[in-house]
């Protein structure tokens, strides 16, 4: 993420190679991995990033910035980087970033986000042998936000054999989505279609359940599978 056309900065303002982010939560098993964590590399802002992984399936990203000074403009930027020849596209009204291989596999990054901006650049891959190449990025943007803002972002991977698609879409909670999230998730890929629920609280609370489609918890991570059996 780039916040005011800024990255990371490791080492710089006063920071050392030393100062370590956060680790909130780390699980691994057969059916998931789920790690969420903070970083100190940015100067006034705390970024914590949290990546779900729905083994086999997809991987949701999900990205809370909060600045130091909530009465101040900031932009940010949640950029997504290919390879030169992904033939990297973009859909501004569907919020999707993809790849666009002939053969192989391909990815789709749909945000769950209706109010961000999608947007192409032109930037530089190193292949790291002393040959850079052009190569384009995307990104989803929101400019002069005050206060906390997130994002939420699904990688869907497939094989051309059958194609893919996906609709995500916000499940309001009543709540800020800096506070707790949801979405709803409609893929096929190959032909197979799947629903899924997903919810993170960012301030759980074991007394107070959060309503997401029909289903409920009072945990800080809840996915509902729907198959079209």
């Amino acid at each position: 993420v780039e916040i005011n056309n800024r990255s990371q900065n490791i080492g710089g303002a006063g920071k050392t190679f030393n100062s370590q982010g956060t680790i909130y939560d780390w699980v691994s098993n057969r059916q998931y991995d789920f790690v969420s964590q903070s970083t100190k590399s940015y100067t006034a802002f705390d970024h914590r990033r949290t990546i779900t992984f729905l083994k086999p399936d997809l991987w949701i990203v999900s990205d809370l910035i909060s600045p130091e000074d909530e009465t101040q403009e900031n932009d940010y930027k949640q950029i997504w980087h290919m390879l030169p020849n992904a033939n990297l596209q973009t859909d501004a009204d569907e919020k999707t970033i993809f790849s666009d291989y002939k053969s192989g596999a391909n990815i789709i990054l749909a945000s769950a986000d209706q109010d961000v901006e999608v947007v192409e650049e032109m930037g530089w891959y190193d292949y790291s042998y002393h040959q850079v190449s052009e190569a384009k990025y995307a990104y989803f943007a929101r400019e002069n936000v005050k206060g906390k803002t997130s994002y939420d972002t699904v990688l869907l991977p497939y094989r051309n054999v059958g194609g893919a698609s996906i609709d995500v879409t916000r499940l309001d909670l009543g709540v800020p989505t800096t506070e707790a999230t949801a979405i709803r998730l409609n893929t096929v890929v190959d032909g197979s279609a799947n629903t899924m629920y997903y919810l993170l609280d960012y301030e759980p609370d074991s007394s107070r359940t959060r309503t997401f489609g029909n289903y409920r918890t009072n945990g800080k991570l809840a996915l509902v599978r729907e198959d079209d059996q």
